[in-house]
């Protein structure tokens, strides 16, 4: 496995990045979790729920995915999520 780091050069104003990759979490409200929902259920079970029974992705999930794709880096992935 590769991980890469930014070095940086004039192109990118010595920051080792070039442009902008989306790392997000989209919650698809299915018929289930609109109950959580109505139900008054906590954030955290709505989100475990989501993950464990829906394919929920997190974004630290898709960070990481990105990570291992060389779209970005550690890092940068600690600095935003």
């Amino acid at each position: 496995m590769r991980l890469y780091k930014g070095k940086g050069c004039k192109y990118c104003g010595f920051t080792g990045y070039k442009g902008r990759v989306a790392v997000a979490e989209i919650l698809n409200v299915t018929s289930s979790i609109k109950r959580m929902v109505v139900r008054k259920k906590h954030s955290e079970a709505i989100r475990e729920y989501a993950v464990n029974s829906e394919g929920f992705i997190t974004m630290k999930q898709d960070g990481v995915a990105k990570v291992l794709a060389g779209q970005t880096t550690t890092e940068e992935i600690m600095r935003i999520v």
